[in-house]
């Protein structure tokens, strides 16, 4: 018998051992978008907007303008936008309205209704020296959206320009064709004092008179404020007329008014209306200093961070938002904490938490924000398997 002993060896591999990859850090589009609108955007739709306007498309302008009033922005930012559109949509509708009042009135003329083309007239000789002073507005407006956001409305403020100058040339022209000796009037006014805390009250005052020096007295004198007709006023036996005036809770740099004079009755046949140069009230206001500071800035899902608020002068209360939440918390000696969690299910990524004061009184909106960042472990599985090692079998054979 011949005894065979070959070596049977079973060799088991090692698995080799792999870090499992790290998960992808994703980014919630809704929880990352910037807290003020893309300047890129909001300039191309000014410049859409300029567009529509030089077409005289009234009804298109108001339709992108109610877009543009639904952004969203941070509390003190938005009212800045809303301000600048709402002025947008004030003046197409005086434009608009100036536009077809002298359609009308031209037309009056050519048929020989010389009282109603004067009616048409004169309300359009109001709505452009409100189109005009809304203009200032708009320019002052546009210059807070430029700083604050970075969109820039040039365009379209030549558009709406370019307009008001080119309805007072219809208008003058229009005039002439009534062929009336109407007496050309002038309208002066002045604010006293020319800078006042917003809901203070300051005195407007002014005289009216013909170009010869004339005064015009007992005659109904209309002030405008911010765009906004605000009183009217009846000149003194002397032509002088004043009204004290409250300052509107508007947070701006500065405003402008107006007064405007527009013949009635008899006056129509005897008086041309008249406009008084803008007069410029500076405002005062607040504006309270936020600070924010958020600790830990780097958490993992489910984690909670801690807020500390300080503002400077204080607000009774303050608005949170962070992680699509909206928290409202109460100011104490100007101080005040606030522990959150963060969410279990959020996703990886940069989050913002913006603190804002709402406007009160003769304190303006403010607003401070800061940033958190999410971080998710990453999981390493590692595999490792022993080998096994068999001992050689004899084996025999016959």
């Amino acid at each position: 018998m011949r005894r065979l002993t070959p070596l049977l060896v079973l060799v088991v591999a090692l698995a080799q051992v792999c870090a499992q990859p790290a998960i992808p850090r994703h980014v919630d589009p809704e929880q990352l978008k910037p807290p003020l609108p893309d300047p890129v955007v909001l300039t191309a739709a000014y410049e859409d907007l300029a567009r529509i306007f030089l077409a005289e498309n009234f009804s298109g302008a108001a339709h992108l303008v109610s877009a543009l009033l639904n952004l969203s922005a941070p509390s003190d930012v938005k009212f800045i936008l809303d301000r600048f559109h709402s002025l947008i949509q004030e003046e197409g509708v005086l434009l608009n309205y100036s536009k077809v009042g002298l359609e009308v009135a031209r037309q009056l003329v050519l048929e020989g209704r010389l009282s109603e083309a004067l009616t048409y007239l004169e309300n359009v000789t109001l709505y452009l020296a409100k189109a005009n002073i809304t203009y200032l507005s708009l320019v002052d407006a546009s210059r807070a959206i430029k700083g604050r956001i970075g969109a820039e409305a040039g365009g379209l403020l030549g558009s709406l320009l370019g307009l008001i100058a080119t309805y007072a040339s219809r208008l003058e022209e229009t005039t002439a064709l009534l062929g009336a000796d109407l007496a050309d009037t002038q309208l002066t006014l002045s604010i006293t004092p020319t800078t006042a805390w917003v809901g203070s009250k300051v005195l407007a005052h002014g005289y009216l008179k013909t170009l010869r020096g004339d005064p015009l007295p007992y005659k109904r004198v209309i002030l405008v404020l911010d765009g906004r007709k605000v009183a009217e006023v009846t000149s003194d036996g002397l032509g002088y007329y004043s009204l004290p005036l409250q300052v509107p809770y508007i947070y701006v740099e500065r405003i402008h008014a107006f007064a405007i004079y527009l013949p009635s009755g008899e006056d129509v046949y005897k008086y041309k209306p008249a406009t008084s140069p803008n007069a410029t009230l500076y405002l005062l206001f607040v504006t309270p200093n936020i600070t924010l500071s958020i600790h830990p800035e780097v958490v993992l899902p489910g984690d909670t961070i801690e807020l500390s608020v300080h503002v400077d002068p204080p607000v009774p209360a303050v608005d949170v938002y962070a992680f699509g939440e909206h928290f409202q918390l109460q100011i104490d000696n100007g101080s005040a904490a606030l522990t959150m969690g963060v969410p279990a299910e959020v996703l990886e990524g940069t989050y913002t938490v913006v603190v804002s004061s709402p406007a009160n009184g003769t304190i303006g909106p403010a607003s401070a924000r800061g940033t958190v960042t999410v971080r998710k472990l990453s999981l390493s599985i590692s595999q490792l398997q022993v080998p096994t090692l068999l001992s050689p079998l004899a084996s025999t054979v016959t």
